[in-house]
C-alpha cells in the first residue's frame, strides 16, 4: 500500500477486475450501486499513492462517489468515519477539514469476540453494543446532519475453519442487528428499525436542511436558571412535507436527566 509499482500493477489488476465483475450492477445500468470505495483506513505518509488510488477510481468510470474512509483520502474522494460515535469524534472537525463534503460513516462498529479476553465496554471491538447505546448514536450522528450510515455489520457470520486474524473468534459479530445463524438480535433489531423508520419518514426535511451541527438551539432545563452545553435541540424543517418538520431535543449529559420545555410541551 504505497507507490511501489509492483503493488500498484497488482492492485490496478485486482480493481479492474471487481469493477467488470459489479457493473452491471451499478445504479447508472439499473442496478443498487451508489457508492464505491478504493482504500480502507489508510493512515501511511504517501500522499502520492492516495491520489493514485482516487485517479485509479475515477478510471474506472463508475459514476458514482467513491469514498476512502477513516484515514487519508484523495481529493477526488469522499472521506468517511469508522467508530462507535462519529458524531463526538467526526463531525466537530469535518467541515474544516473536509469542506463541502457530506457527512458519511462507513462502519458502526459491531465488531468480533476475541479467545481468552473479557468483554470491555470501552474498546471498539466488541459486538454487543446495547439497542439504547446504538441508537443513540445514530440519532445524534443524523442529528448533527449525516448523510449516510452504515452498520459494520448489519449480520454476523462466521469464519471459515481457522481462517481469522490474531486471537480473534470463529464466530463473527453475533451482536449485531442479526445474529450469525440469521435470526433477528431481539430487541436490537427491532429498536434500530424503528429509528431508521422515524428518519426515513423525515428524509426530506433531513435532506433538504442544511446540517445542523454548529447550530444548536441551546434550551433551559425545567427548574435550572441558564442553559448548559448538554442540552440543546437541531430543528430539520421539512417545509410543506406531510410529515413537517424533525426536532431532536439532545441531553448529552449521562449523569442526569433533565426536563425540556419545546413548543409548550414537557419531554424528559
Amino acid at each position: 500500500r504505497s507507490s511501489n509499482k509492483n503493488w500498484q500493477n497488482y492492485m490496478q489488476t485486482f480493481v479492474e477486475e471487481i469493477a467488470d465483475v459489479t457493473r452491471p450492477y451499478l445504479s447508472k445500468n439499473g442496478g443498487p450501486i451508489i457508492l464505491a470505495q478504493i482504500e480502507n483506513e489508510y493512515h501511511g505518509e504517501d500522499d502520492a499513492y492516495v491520489e493514485w488510488c482516487g485517479e485509479l477510481a475515477e478510471s474506472l468510470q463508475f459514476d458514482v462517489p467513491w469514498i476512502m474512509c477513516n484515514g487519508k483520502s484523495a481529493k477526488n474522494t469522499i472521506n468517511t468515519c469508522n467508530g462507535n460515535d462519529c458524531y463526538k469524534s467526526y463531525i466537530p472537525t469535518h467541515s474544516s477539514k473536509y469542506p463541502g463534503q457530506p457527512l458519511a460513516w462507513t462502519e458502526n462498529e459491531g465488531w468480533f469476540e476475541f479467545w481468552g479476553k473479557e468483554y470491555d465496554a470501552n474498546a471498539t471491538e466488541w459486538d454487543n453494543r446495547s439497542p439504547q447505546e446504538m441508537a443513540m448514536v445514530v440519532a445524534m450522528w443524523f442529528a448533527g446532519g449525516a448523510a449516510h450510515h452504515n452498520y459494520y455489520m448489519w449480520m454476523g457470520g462466521n469464519h471459515i475453519r481457522n481462517f481469522a486474524g490474531s486471537s480473534i473468534a470463529n464466530f463473527y459479530a453475533d451482536g449485531v442487528n442479526y445474529h450469525a445463524d440469521g435470526l433477528p438480535h431481539e430487541p436490537k433489531k427491532s429498536h434500530l428499525m424503528t429509528l431508521h423508520n422515524i428518519l426515513a419518514k423525515y428524509n426530506r426535511a433531513l435532506m433538504g436542511t442544511d446540517a445542523q451541527y454548529g447550530n444548536e438551539k441551546y434550551l433551559i432545563p425545567i427548574g435550572e436558571n441558564s442553559t448548559n452545553s448538554n442540552t440543546f435541540a437541531y430543528v430539520y424543517d421539512g417545509g410543506d412535507d406531510e410529515y413537517g418538520t424533525l426536532i431532536f431535543l439532545v441531553n448529552l449529559d449521562t449523569t442526569r436527566t433533565y426536563m425540556l420545555l419545546w413548543n409548550g410541551r414537557n419531554y424528559v
